[in-house]
């Protein structure tokens, strides 16, 4: 993967899907890559938001998203991840998301301030820092 590789959390794409303020940070043209994890944690929020599950798919679909798989080796780095960090309230779907990032040598983006100042071996960069 090139530097300018980008993984989204759960957050970030839903920022992105409700135009949220931050979302226009990510670069235009890039193919953000997402784990299978955290698309799940999308689906059931659209789902929550009484979107059916076709619908979903087909909304997440259209965004053209590198998805992941999430087994083997990403499984044993989310653990790492996590237990480094499970006092800053790290759950699931975040350690997924930072494992996925360093497998693929890249970023991971976040709309989560808990992520700020975070240190398990991941670029972090934040939507809406300012």
């Amino acid at each position: 993967m090139s530097e300018a590789a980008l993984v989204l959390d759960a957050s970030a794409l839903l920022a992105i899907l409700g135009g949220e303020p931050g979302a226009d940070e990510i670069p235009a043209g890039s193919v953000p890559i997402i784990s299978a994890v955290n698309l799940l944690e999308v689906s059931i929020v659209l789902a929550r938001r009484g979107i059916s599950a076709r619908k979903a798919s087909s909304i997440l679909d259209a965004l053209a998203l590198e998805v992941v798989p999430f087994e083997g080796a990403l499984i044993e780095r989310a653990t790492t991840i996590h237990a480094k960090a499970r006092d800053r309230g790290l759950s699931l779907g975040d350690a997924a998301c930072l494992a996925t990032a360093h497998a693929h040598g890249a970023t991971a983006w976040t709309a989560d301030r808990a992520w700020k100042g975070l240190e398990v071996g991941v670029a972090i960069r934040l939507l809406r820092a300012g």
